[in-house]
């Protein structure tokens, strides 16, 4: 039988996680790289795009640790978890990098009309490569936001141990942390990356996951399975979130200064992890409404075509060149959210049948 969480409870990780959402569109929005501390775009960099917009995806990965600790004490839960992923996880994945295979082969087709060329010229000869480079099972996904659902995938098949690990006493639970922070000294924290040549095939090449991933993933199950009581002082969740901040501002001038990877990777872990806590200590957890925080999964996955779209538009016809890049950004990113969220309101209005099948069931 399912444990309930109380109201609160949920009402709250669902408004972090459409506030996540957002973040995670701060991210992939084009900031201006190479500036000072003294301009207003590198603070915003800092700040957000290399500062708090770095708690969305560690937070995805432990509500979805946490989530599923839920049904463990149910007959069968493994089976029944996986095959609920099936839909929710693997469907929109293949959906999704299916959908953009057939853009980029009509994007061909197209240009070979407009040039009188004939339809079949650069069409790719190897299908099966096609297939790996849209992101099937290489590193990064063309549709790059697909990487967390194949990730999380995997996590959900490796669940049974991990809850065994979790469930049947402390040195268990102390040897996973243990394996996970050495193979964090081989890995970048939870994105995958191709360029680490240095990693293990798995980690470095396939991308499948990374250290930091799994142990958030690894941590809400935890968090489920053995909860606890941490109150403190909503001044001291505010000093939290401060130091917090101060780690990503210290990393971001280790990048500046060329300072060691290693060094500038853990300030950005220590201020991921204490900026989450605090974050979510502080967090309201009254009702937001559904119809919007529902939407959190639906703006993950579309936001990156209006950024693509309209960065494109912006590039070509040299708009937003005069006005400074902090309010250039802002614009790049009230656009996205609001036709990511657009697009995601009519589908689901117009189309409820195909809302569903793009976004699992959402």
């Amino acid at each position: 039988m399912q444990t309930s969480i109380p109201s609160s409870l949920s009402h709250k990780l669902a408004n972090m996680g459409f506030f996540c959402a957002l973040l995670v569109v701060s991210i992939h929005v084009p900031n201006p790289q190479g500036l000072s501390p003294t301009n207003v775009q590198w603070w915003i960099g800092a700040l957000l795009v290399n500062g708090l917009a770095r708690i969305a995806v560690p937070f995805f990965f432990v509500t979805s640790g946490f989530l599923l600790a839920g049904h463990v004490t149910e007959q069968g839960w493994w089976a029944r978890e996986v095959r609920k992923r099936l839909r929710s996880l693997v469907l929109p994945f293949c959906v999704w990098s299916i959908l953009f295979a057939a853009f980029l082969l009509g994007e061909i087709v197209l240009a070979n009309i407009l040039a009188g060329a004939p339809l079949g010229r650069n069409l790719p000869d190897d299908w099966c490569g096609l297939f790996w480079n849209i992101g099937l099972v290489s590193a990064s996904p063309y549709v790059y936001t697909l990487w967390f659902l194949r990730t999380l995938f995997v996590f959900i098949l490796l669940s049974a141990p991990l809850v065994w690990m979790m469930r049947h006493g402390r040195t268990w639970v102390i040897c996973l942390a243990a394996g996970l922070v050495s193979l964090y000294l081989w890995t970048i924290p939870f994105s995958p990356q191709i360029e680490n040549e240095g990693a293990p095939f798995l980690f470095g090449k396939l991308g499948i996951f990374s250290a930091c991933s799994l142990f958030a993933f690894a941590l809400g199950i935890f968090l489920r399975l053995h909860p606890f009581p941490a109150k403190m002082p909503r001044w001291a969740n505010k000093s939290a979130l401060l130091v917090g901040l101060g780690c990503f501002c210290l990393q971001q001038l280790c990048l500046d200064w060329e300072t060691s990877r290693w060094i500038s990777g853990t300030l950005s872990d220590i201020g991921i992890w204490i900026s989450l806590w605090a974050t979510w200590r502080l967090f309201p957890s009254g009702p937001w409404p559904k119809n919007m925080t529902s939407l959190a999964f639906p703006l993950y996955l579309i936001h990156i075509f209006p950024i693509f779209v309209f960065s494109l538009i912006t590039h070509e016809f040299q708009v937003l060149t005069t006005v400074p890049p902090c309010v250039s950004y802002l614009i790049h990113l009230v656009v996205a959210i609001v036709v990511s969220l657009s697009v995601a309101v009519l589908l689901r209005r117009l189309c409820p049948w195909g809302f569903g099948v793009l976004f699992g069931g959402r």
